[in-house]
């Protein structure tokens, strides 16, 4: 299998490249990789004598995963030298300026040749992986150098390929890496079964970025002469297929006197024209601040959501009648019930949610309007009192993943 995979990995890589002649993302990928040496020969940090710790993440979304580790790693490790990759070009471009890192740049390839020419141009001491990042011929690399490597946030489900047969010597491979951090107990149990010995079950680190965001002192002038003294109801990463089934429910909520803030998925004005010609006559613009006079106020700028679910007293998560759901643990750190499309099973903190019924799923119209309106008085405090024993059952998870690091001495120093 391991012989098939390193075929199948070069056409992968190989596909991406055709790519770039007709997709934007593909294309930013590929220029993306071609100076990568200049990324280190830049950085007026790095020392390339100097062992470091590499991080890595496919993207955003992962990185938010990683970043809380990577503060905690700074703030007992001042010194320590970090090189953060990215294999998704919209994580790079986002967080090519991120502070805590020596250096920020892409993760080349799975390619034997590339996977060898990063190691080398890293020097780690300490491997980090996020998630699911499972690239077996750096892992194979890293392997025969004996270089440390763990695996934090990770989630594994039943019907992975790396469960089947014909992937065995692939699964094997993950045995020989230094730990193993999962987000929940099925994660476990399926490794467990499959004789490992180097997992244990720590949580989603995402959880401590969300608390420690919700901790944080914000105010938003904006958004608060807009709310006035009404109660309002946040859309927080809305899509267009969210909005055709809640539409009337969220024109209903406006005419019990509700205020509105919905932050798009996508701010481009087409998105954003989109939604206002769904709402015509009631929306306002978060970037206009002449008046407030409408009932919904649309975000078309990035970077406040996280900190604005503060104001809300229901929150939407937009994504559940598409691919699936974006983040929810944002607007829960702030004791916020949520609700979501049907598609939301491939997300952990989701499905422990609606088992625990402090987020309720919306399957129709109507739906969201009937739970907004059950959500209230006795039912709301019994709600934020579930939410607060998952946020602090699940809390500190890059302490535990630390304190491991440092067991085992894996952070040079």
């Amino acid at each position: 299998m391991y012989f098939l995979y390193r075929i199948l990995i070069k056409g992968y890589f190989k596909l991406l490249k055709f790519a770039a002649y007709f997709r934007t993302d593909a294309r930013q990928w590929l220029e993306g990789r071609k100076n990568i040496s200049s990324h280190f020969k830049n950085s007026k940090t790095f020392n390339s004598q100097k062992k470091s710790i590499w991080i890595h993440a496919a993207s955003l979304g992962e990185f938010e995963q990683g970043r809380p580790l990577i503060e905690l790693i700074k703030k007992n490790y001042p010194d320590q030298q970090i090189v953060l990759t990215f294999f998704s070009p919209s994580g790079f471009e986002i967080q090519k300026n991120y502070t805590l890192a020596d250096v920020v740049t892409y993760f080349l390839s799975d390619l034997k040749d590339d996977a060898n020419e990063m190691i080398t141009l890293i020097n780690p001491a300490l491997v980090i992986f996020i998630k699911y990042e499972f690239w077996f011929n750096t892992l194979t690399a890293l392997d025969k150098k004996a270089i440390p490597v763990i695996f934090i946030s990770a989630i594994f489900r039943e019907n992975s390929y790396l469960f089947s047969s014909y992937a065995k010597i692939l699964l094997n491979k993950l045995k020989n890496v230094n730990h193993l951090f999962l987000q929940n107990e099925s994660s476990f149990i399926l490794l467990q079964d499959k004789k490992f010995t180097n997992i244990s079950i720590v949580g989603d680190t995402r959880m401590d970025r969300v608390l420690d965001i919700a901790n944080q002192d914000y105010k938003n002038e904006r958004i608060e002469q807009f709310i006035g003294n009404k109660k309002v109801l946040i859309f927080g990463s809305l899509w267009e297929e969210d909005l055709m089934v809640i539409k009337q429910d969220l024109l209903n909520c406006i005419s019990q006197s509700w205020k509105i803030i919905i932050a798009p998925h996508k701010i481009d004005a087409d998105s954003i024209q989109k939604i206002e010609s769904q709402l015509p006559n009631l929306c306002l613009r978060y970037s206009d601040s002449s008046q407030n006079l409408n009932d919904v106020l649309i975000i078309d700028s990035i970077g406040i959501l996280s900190k604005i679910y503060r104001y809300a007293d229901f929150v939407y998560i937009g994504g559940g009648f598409g691919k699936g759901i974006h983040n929810i643990l944002e607007a829960l750190a702030y004791l916020k019930p949520v609700a979501f499309g049907p598609n939301y099973q491939k997300f952990n903190e989701a499905n422990f949610a609606i088992e625990h019924q402090f987020a309720f799923e919306v399957k129709s119209q109507g739906d969201l309007l009937k739970i907004i309106n059950q959500a209230k008085g006795k039912r709301l405090e019994e709600i934020k009192i579930e939410i607060g024993k998952y946020l602090n059952e699940n809390k500190a998870a890059s302490q535990k993943i630390i304190e491991y690091l440092q067991n085992q001495k894996l952070i040079p120093v």
